[in-house]
């Protein structure tokens, strides 16, 4: 099937199972990992995260439905169900090993797949059905879905983050984490990243090529791409590893859909306030507030606080593999958004810069809907240390006239030892 077909039965679809009139600004969308992978015998979590435009007051009940699809977008046939609560349906291949977490009424579930085999490489579409109180029920799902790779135990589990928001002027790292069931890490030969500027998810343009040493730091990649050329790079990224364990030939593994980069244009709606200045002593709180808008369509937000001028190395990510080592395990959040630091030395002249990121769907076409991201920066705070390399704990520091008072006690004294031994040398002489 082409693919402006199908996207035409698509956008048919979607207006039939929501059954709202064209142009009505509802917010529908369900918010899946494009791709995730797992070794064989592990158990699989398969988030699931959706918004809707009705009151919580307004719901009766919420249902999710699972279905898998060997296809390139999750169908619109109720066919290849393979969790529903509704029919409590046997599926022998998942028979036992599947089981829903989380709170459907708040928008947050996921799927645990135990004892993944190799049989369940699959894509994976979350739907939902939400029953009103005397209104019609509604009836969205995933579109993209998530595709599942599992892996055996020799070979390699690579992980990218799904998206990066970035602003004109950042120097954007790409990162992967690779592990092995089998291996702690083995050696790795060569590393490429592709990457395609299009608007479709795929990797066909070689951006990195090479050995992997001087890009790797334990079991993670990473390659910057700077500020200069930002704005032309917008796309989708995906790594390539060739390994060997050193007991076999090497293997090659690749990323299908990878990272996507989103480059969005500065703000002011959530009039971010930072202090501009903070003392750090034993340890410091940068505060950060900010408003955002009550929509009905976020499907979450992040706060990151950055440093650099261009913006590079975070100093809090929710995701640690960002962290700049000098700040690995030294900060976290506190109230949801305060920046804590700890055990730090020579902060002078740092400026930290805190950043707010929501995603959230919006109406591109009647009923069909997007996943957007909007991210804001603060105005900055400077750091003045205090004291941060001065004495260890349980040390005196005595007043600065006291010091003086001591050193030119010292020197007279010295001064007065070497007249006493020159006369006492005259002496041995004279005598001698």
């Amino acid at each position: 099937m082409s693919y402006p077909l199908t996207l035409i039965m698509l956008l048919l679809w979607v207006a039939i199972v929501t059954g709202e009139p064209s142009g009505t600004l509802v917010h529908y969308c369900v918010d899946q990992p494009r791709e995730t992978e797992s070794f064989v015998g592990e158990n699989l979590t398969l988030p699931c995260k959706f918004v809707y435009p009705e009151k919580k007051e307004t719901v009766s009940d919420v249902n999710i439905i699972w279905k898998a699809y060997d296809f390139q977008y999750c169908r619109f046939t109720t066919k290849n169900e393979i969790y529903n609560p509704l029919t409590k349906i046997s599926f022998s291949k998942y028979q036992g090993r599947l089981l829903l977490r989380g709170d459907p009424l708040a928008g947050n579930v996921s799927l645990i797949l135990n004892n993944v085999t190799l049989n369940d490489t699959n894509r994976y579409c979350c739907r939902v059905i939400i029953s009103f109180k005397g209104k019609e029920k509604k009836q969205f799902q995933s579109v993209d879905g998530t595709i599942l790779t599992v892996r055996e135990e020799h070979e390699l589990k690579l992980e990218q983050p799904s998206f990066i928001p970035a602003f004109v002027g950042d120097t954007v790292t790409f990162l992967c984490r690779f592990s092995s069931k089998k291996y702690i890490i083995p050696t790795l030969i060569s590393c490429r990243l592709w990457g395609n500027t299009g608007e479709r998810p795929k990797c066909d343009r070689l951006v990195h090529s090479g050995d992997c040493s001087h890009i790797q730091r334990g079991n993670i990649l990473y390659v910057k791409i700077s500020n200069q050329t930002l704005p032309l790079h917008q796309g989708w990224y995906c790594w390539e590893i060739q390994a060997s364990s050193g007991k076999s030939d090497p293997l090659t593994f690749r990323k299908a859909l990878g990272t996507e980069l989103l480059v969005v244009e500065r703000t002011n709606t959530f009039k971010i306030i930072q202090p501009q200045e903070t003392v750090f002593q034993k340890s410091a709180i940068i505060n950060c507030s900010f408003t955002i808008p009550q929509y009905s369509n976020i499907l979450r937000t992040e706060v990151y606080w950055m440093i650099g001028d261009p913006r590079e190395d975070y100093v809090y990510h929710p995701n640690p593999d960002y962290i700049h080592p000098d700040y690995k395990g030294k900060t976290s959040l506190v109230d949801g958004s305060n920046l804590f630091l700890q055990d730090f030395h020579g902060l002078n002249n740092t400026i930290f810069y805190c950043r707010v990121m929501i995603q959230h769907c919006e109406t591109i076409r009647g009923t069909i809907t997007r996943r957007e991201i909007t991210m804001e920066e603060g105005p900055g705070t400077f750091l003045r240390s205090e004291n941060v390399n001065g004495p260890s704990e349980g040390v005196t520091t005595l007043p600065l006239c006291l010091q003086s008072i001591i050193i030119v006690a010292c020197s007279v004294f010295k001064f007065l030892l070497l007249i006493a031994l020159f006369i006492l040398a005259l002496v041995y002489i004279k005598k001698g």
